[in-house]
C-alpha cells in the first residue's frame, strides 16, 4: 500500500478488514501505522518491509496489527546456502517473540 490515508480509504471499500502496509519501516514504521489506523478503526494492518526480529514485538503490540511479515527469517544468503537449520531457528525465534505469554 502506498503512504497516505486516501489509499487506505480506497482499499477499505474493497477489503474493509485488512491491508498490507509495505514497506512499513521506510514509510515511517509504527508512527505511520498509528496515523493510518486512527481514522480507520476497523481496519487491521499487516506491516512488512524492513522489519526485523527486534521490531516484531513492537508491531504486534499495536492493536491494529494481527500479524507481521518479514524476510529476516529466510534471507537470500540462508536460502542460497541451504542453511535450513538456521531458517528454522530464526522462525522459531520469531514465533517465540510473537507470543504474548511465556512458553
Amino acid at each position: 500500500m502506498s503512504a497516505g490515508g486516501a489509499r487506505c480509504a480506497e482499499v477499505t471499500f474493497r477489503t474493509p478488514d485488512a491491508v498490507k502496509l509495505f514497506p512499513a519501516e521506510p514509510l515511517g514504521g509504527r508512527a505511520t501505522l498509528r496515523a493510518l489506523a486512527a481514522p480507520f478503526p476497523g481496519v487491521r494492518f499487516m506491516p512488512t518491509g524492513g522489519i526485523g526480529a527486534a521490531g516484531l514485538p513492537g508491531y504486534l503490540a499495536e492493536p491494529a496489527v494481527p500479524a507481521v511479515g518479514g524476510s529476516w527469517m529466510a534471507t537470500p544468503t540462508l536460502l542460497k546456502s541451504g542453511d535450513y537449520a538456521e531458517i528454522r531457528r530464526l522462525t522459531a525465534e520469531a514465533v517465540e517473540r510473537s507470543m504474548p505469554w511465556p512458553t
